[in-house]
This record gives C-alpha cells, structure tokens and sequence, in this order.
C-alpha cells in the first residue's frame, strides 16, 4: 500500500512557550480533544491532520502535517488565532501571503433555474469541485456586494484570513451540497423573503464568480 502523502508547514514561537502550550491545551480541552504530551512538548490530532509542539530553549518549534494542502492551512490558522487569543505570535517558515483563505474557491455561475416551488437549484463549476464530493454536505457561500468588485478574504502575515469589511463585507450563508460531477456542484436554495440570495439568485448571476468554502 503506497504511504499516504503528508503536506506540511512548521515555524516557531519564540518566546513564552509555556503559555502557548498552556493556549493549546485549554482549547483541546474545549473541544473534546486529548492532548499528548512528551517532556519536550505535546502534540494534538485535529482535522484529520496533526499539531505539534517541540520545546527549544524559551521558544517553541510549531508543527503541522495533514494529507492535504487545504487542511495544513486551515490548522496553520486555527493555531495562529489560538496563539493570537494568548498574545503570542508564530513566525511562520513560509506563508503565501496574500493567497485565498484556506478551503476556498473560486467558482463560476454555471445555471440558475427553480426547483420545485420552494427551491433554486444553482450550479456553480470549477476546478475545484471534486473536492467538495468528500469531507462533508456543507459548503459556505461567498457573495459580494451588490455593485461591488469582490475583496476575497486572504492569507496575511500573521498566518490568518483577513476578511472584508464595511462596505465589502461578504453575505455567508450555508448550504447543503445536492450534487457533484466532474468540474460542477450544485446547492439548494430555499425561496424566502428578505433573503440576500434569493435576491442575488434572481438578478440574472450567470457567469458571476462566487467563493465556495468547505
């Protein structure tokens, strides 16, 4: 059986490790997670991918591995908003600044077309679409502004997603997928009032780029 590839990311905290690792446990803590400990750090299974802690000196050596780019960036944030929350920083080995935020995508309006009378069945098509056929029904919408270009949420240095704000900010809602084949995926809408994607889905979207996330 041929050994399952491990995508990786690794930098350091430099000081206050045992706060960092102390930030780390009372997180694993709150979600239900073991955290297992050595003498010289711990480490912590999550998302299917792995986060590691190495004691060097004052400073800590950060790890990630998982079997998959999207999910070593979506560990790399979750573990830089955990550090951020404690005041601590990690210094990344290297980061895509300005990339799309881990477990986006950017997908194309393909169809719009009623399904029954309570649903819009809307087909969006991509690259990316296979990935959405494992790992969960759930996919979150991106949508921008009515009249505006879309500002997508990015990697910054701090190893988070920068999202936009104030006039740019995003409408996010969730969806079940309904469907996946080749390069295209499709979600059900539920008709309803005063609903920003109802209201997007019926001003004639075909060929808009969305953001799909999941």
């Amino acid at each position: 059986m041929a050994e399952l590839r491990m995508f990786r990311a690794a930098g350091q905290i430099p000081q206050a490790s045992g706060a960092a690792a102390a930030a780390l446990e009372t997180r694993a803590a709150a979600w239900g997670l073991a955290v297992r400990r050595a003498d010289d750090g711990l480490a912590l299974s999550l998302w299917g991918g792995e986060l590691r802690l190495t004691l060097m000196g004052r400073a800590l050596r950060v790890e990630i591995a998982a079997p998959e780019d999207r999910l070593v960036g979506v560990l790399r944030e979750a573990l830089s908003e955990i550090m951020a929350e404690a005041g601590l920083e990690v210094a990344w080995d290297r980061l895509d600044v300005g990339a799309l935020a881990p477990g986006l995508s950017l997908m194309r309006v393909d169809r719009v077309a009623p399904a029954g009378p309570n649903f819009i069945r809307l087909r969006l098509r991509g690259a990316d679409a296979g990935r959405f056929a494992t790992g969960g029904l759930h996919v979150r919408l991106l949508l921008s502004p009515a009249g505006r270009a879309a500002v997508w949420p990015r990697v910054a240095a701090s190893g988070r997603a920068v999202w936009p704000t104030g006039a740019d900010a995003l409408h996010r809602p969730v969806y079940t997928i309904a469907a996946q084949q080749d390069d295209w995926l499709e979600i059900l809408i539920y008709r309803h009032a005063d609903s920003p994607t109802c209201d997007w889905a019926a001003s004639d979207p075909l060929g808009a780029t969305v953001g799909v996330m999941g």
